[in-house]
């Protein structure tokens, strides 16, 4: 294996190596993966500079292989909304049609607690959001240091839920450098002072044990205004194990289901989706 640590023109058969390696980090996963995990992936076998330069080569080669047919557009992960569409039918049937596909059962109707999974990144919002969507649970990216009118919108949903007599428990994914471990403070902080609401709140990752454990790549940490008492290499959440971030989320989840009470749901949920379907059928007969 070659090492390209530093900027060069990579020859042929180096750009060769670096598209077969990405194929086969893309292969390893069991999902979608963000273009920034594939290139910290790199970093560490030293096929890529940990570098913003070294990130942009990487891009321009993957636009070309996915042109190209090299790599399939749909591996990496992007929960940017490209389109705003409200849905509609091509009639009755059509919509009885899809009522039946998509119809859930509440699961967190009778249950003391809501969950919201919260993450700074858009990117890492689809990727949690493949667990999360399994078990009807809202995931909220914050895009960094969040609006005002983001944070009143969640506070309105937890108030509702308070009245409800259900208590949120939020779980966050973000950045360990001086900014994201200062979003999720400033947000709870902004929810309890401005809002007076108190949902319980975790960080599930990036934590400095998962540093340790992943042997997570880190990088250099900016001077700004927010460094000042933070210690330490950064690490973006990108760089974490997907299939960790998938799993994280759903050992969270797992410790608010009562198995016994699943079951049942899960029960009426067939039930009532087969009623449903033979409702379609006599409607279309």
């Amino acid at each position: 294996m070659t090492s390209h640590t530093t900027a060069h023109r990579r020859t042929n058969a180096e750009v060769d190596e670096l598209l077969n390696a990405s194929r086969a980090i893309v292969d390893s996963e069991p999902g979608q993966i963000t273009i920034r995990h594939l290139f910290y992936r790199l970093v560490g076998i030293g096929l890529v500079p940990k570098t913003e330069n070294g990130y942009k080569g990487l891009d321009r080669h993957l636009m070309n292989w996915r042109r190209s047919g090299k790599l399939p557009w749909g591996v990496f992960a992007d929960n940017s909304r490209w389109c705003y569409q409200s849905q509609a039918f091509d009639g009755l049937e059509d919509a009885l049609a899809a009522t039946v596909s998509i119809y859930r059962r509440n699961l967190w109707a009778d249950t003391p607690d809501r969950l919201e999974i919260w993450t700074e990144k858009d990117a890492i919002a689809g990727i949690l959001y493949d667990v999360a969507g399994m078990w009807g649970v809202p995931v909220l990216p914050l895009r960094g240091f969040s609006s005002g009118t983001l944070l009143y919108n969640a506070a309105e949903t937890i108030r509702e839920a308070t009245r409800n007599g259900k208590k949120t428990v939020i779980y966050y994914f973000g950045d360990h450098d001086p900014s994201g471990v200062l979003i999720d403070q400033k947000s709870i902080s902004t929810l309890e002072k401005d809002f007076n609401v108190h949902p319980r709140f975790e960080r599930l990752a990036v934590t400095e044990e998962q540093i340790k454990t992943f042997d997570l790549p880190t990088r250099a940490t900016k001077k700004s205004t927010h460094s000042k008492n933070f210690k330490g290499g950064s690490v973006e959440i990108d760089a974490m194990p997907m299939q960790a971030l998938r799993d994280l989320v759903g050992s969270a989840i797992v410790r608010h289901i009562d198995h016994g009470e699943l079951e049942r749901v899960r029960k009426i949920e067939s039930e009532e989706k087969a009623t449903l379907a033979e409702m379609s059928r006599r409607w279309m007969a």
